[in-house]
C-alpha cells in the first residue's frame, strides 16, 4: 500500500490530498474488485471499437475509407495515418497503440491499408 502511494502522489504532485485519497481509493477499489481499467480509459479510438463490435458476425472483412474512420471517431486520423503503413499494423506491441487497441479488442485487424486510396480493408480474427 505504500509503494502503490509513493506512485500516486509522486504521478501527481499537483493533486490536494483531497484529490489524492480519491485516486487511491478508486484504485485500490479496482484493485480489489479485479476490474480492469482498461475498459474505463477513454480513447478517441472506443466509437471505433463499438462500431466494429456492432458488425454482424456473418460479417468476415469490412472496407472503411479513411473518411468514414474519422466520422466514426468524430476527429481527424493524424497524418501518419495517411502517410505510414505502420500505424495500421498489427505487429508485435502495436497494441499499445489506441488505434490498434480498438479493433483488436474487437476482434479485428488491418489485412490491407492503401494510403493513396484513402481505405483500410478490416478483416475479422478468427
Amino acid at each position: 500500500m505504500q509503494n502503490l502511494s509513493k506512485i500516486v502522489s509522486s504521478s501527481t504532485k499537483a493533486a490536494t490530498q483531497k484529490n489524492l485519497n480519491i485516486y487511491l481509493f478508486i484504485i485500490i477499489l479496482f484493485c480489489d474488485y479485479n476490474i480492469n481499467l482498461d475498459i474505463y480509459l477513454m480513447s478517441k479510438y472506443d466509437p471505433l471499437y463499438n462500431y466494429l463490435t456492432k458488425i454482424p458476425s456473418d460479417v468476415s472483412e469490412k472496407t472503411l475509407t479513411f473518411d468514414e474512420i474519422e466520422e466514426i471517431i468524430n476527429d481527424k486520423l493524424p497524418p501518419s495515418a495517411y502517410n505510414n503503413r505502420m500505424w495500421w499494423g498489427t505487429m508485435p506491441k502495436v497494441e499499445k497503440r489506441s488505434q490498434s487497441k480498438a479493433w483488436l479488442k474487437a476482434g479485428w485487424k488491418v489485412a490491407k491499408a492503401k494510403l493513396p486510396e484513402k481505405w483500410a480493408l478490416f478483416q475479422r480474427l478468427v
